[in-house]
């Protein structure tokens, strides 16, 4: 009992000390409001953050007074720039060797001056050159040539050309000097390669397009491609275009085999030439040379779209050529849409073509210093009703040399006589005239 009465006896003092017992009454309640059950946790203490020990530097800013201005810094204390002396005392080793670099620069650029006044570019008329191209590659392998020319046309922009090449085809489709099918994968082949269930679905959705009015369905079906015919000279080159054909043509790939051969598919076809026929007729390639017989189309006999890309650089007779497309081109309605390289309208591009023409066509079998616009207004003028609609040069970055033209027939035409073409006039020339100094460019 004495632990109790000691904490009681305490309490009474503090009582006497305060006068009254209302004071002893607030003491013990105060006492119990401050203290905690037993077995209850401490209370937990704010994360209240820690005073920084340093005030900041930068007074702040009162309302109403324009911001003070840090004092002006001598004129000379800001300035860093080196005296001329010191800068090529420091850094004379890169000096000399800009000033080395363009000093060998101009003399290169001079001495090819000199050698070019000195010594004119080889030039010759269309046709008349010393080798004839015969639309095949004189070094390179088919898979070398099509490989080259991946990069090389994406970078100039003749890809962007080809889709577009491609998208002007309608109707009965010929493809001259197909190659190794670079434009296989931009034309539309729905109206080919449909099942009959996709025929019947795009029938719907054309009949949707044109209010339910089945009269206007032909004009809808004007635009899509019926058919196609690809005809090259080269079988090698014939390889790889059924390749893309397998790759790029939808429900072809059952219709060929994975490593197709022209040379072991191929069979007799019009005028007995060896054709691939695929899709009820509907596609067709062809091993034959443009400048003799152009077969004529699975139904009727002219084509509605005749296109070719850089093919009247890579034959013997440009002229006969394109007499043969008009040829089998339907007159008015029909077109011969063509994309080539030849000379550009600058003189010092020129200069550049022919200096590498042999080279080039040594490596590629072509040439590409021809006067494209020289040849297709020439034959223009030699074929009845062949006439110019559009003849443009397409891009910055090929600095004219690429064309597209298009051409149209007003009336029927037959093909010139030899007589009539430069290019066979080019081989009636003596030995003598073959051994003419070529005129500069």
């Amino acid at each position: 009992m004495q632990p109790v009465r000691a904490p009681l006896a305490r309490a009474g003092v503090l009582a006497r000390r305060c006068g009254g017992t209302n004071n002893v009454i607030w003491r013990r309640t105060a006492c119990r409001r401050f203290a905690s059950p037993s077995g209850s946790k401490p209370p937990t203490r704010p994360n209240t953050p820690k005073p920084l020990p340093y005030k900041s530097a930068r007074p702040k800013q009162q309302p109403g007074r324009p911001p003070a201005k840090a004092p002006p810094e001598p004129a000379g204390s800001s300035s860093k720039a080196q005296p001329v002396s010191e800068l090529v005392r420091s850094r004379w080793f890169p000096l000399f060797g800009i000033g080395a670099a363009t000093v060998c620069i101009s003399y290169f650029l001079a001495a090819q001056a000199v050698h070019w006044n000195k010594e004119p570019a080889e030039c010759y008329a269309p046709g008349l050159e010393p080798q004839a191209p015969t639309g095949r590659p004189s070094i390179q392998s088919p898979v070398e040539f099509d490989l080259h020319l991946d990069k090389s046309e994406w970078r100039l922009g003749i890809t962007k050309l080809r889709r577009k090449l491609a998208a002007e085809a309608r109707g009965h489709v010929l493809e001259v000097a197909v190659g190794t099918g670079r434009n296989l994968e931009f034309y539309e082949w729905a109206g080919i390669t449909a099942t009959p269930e996709e025929a019947k679905k795009r029938a719907l959705d054309k009949l949707k397009k044109v209010g339910g009015d089945r009269s206007k369905l032909a004009d809808l079906g004007a635009d899509e491609v019926r058919s196609f015919t690809g005809i090259d000279i080269s079988p090698p080159m014939l390889d790889i275009a059924l390749r893309r054909v397998r790759q790029v043509v939808p429900h072809m790939a059952d219709a060929l085999p994975k490593r197709p051969l022209f040379s072991r598919l191929a069979s007799r076809g019009p005028h007995g030439l060896d054709c691939i026929a695929l899709r009820d007729n509907k596609l067709r390639v062809f091993a034959t040379d443009a400048q003799s017989t152009l077969p004529p189309p699975p139904t009727g006999d002219k084509y509605d779209t005749v296109i070719q890309t850089f093919g009247l650089c890579s034959v013997r007779d440009p002229t006969l050529l394109l007499a043969n497309m008009a040829s089998i081109v339907k007159p008015e309605t029909g077109r011969i849409i063509l994309l080539e390289h030849g000379r550009s309208w600058w003189d010092m591009v020129n200069g550049l073509l022919d200096r590498s023409a042999r080279g080039h066509f040594e490596r590629f079998g072509c040439w590409w210093n021809r006067d494209i616009e020289l040849i297709v207004r020439d034959a223009e003028r030699r074929v009845p009703g062949l006439e110019v609609v559009k003849l443009e040069r397409p891009g910055f970055l090929t600095m004219g040399t690429h064309i597209w033209i298009e051409l149209r027939l007003r009336r029927a035409v037959a093909i010139p006589n030899a007589d009539d073409c430069p290019g066979k006039a080019g081989e009636r020339r003596s030995a003598d005239d073959k051994e003419e100094k070529p005129s500069g460019s």
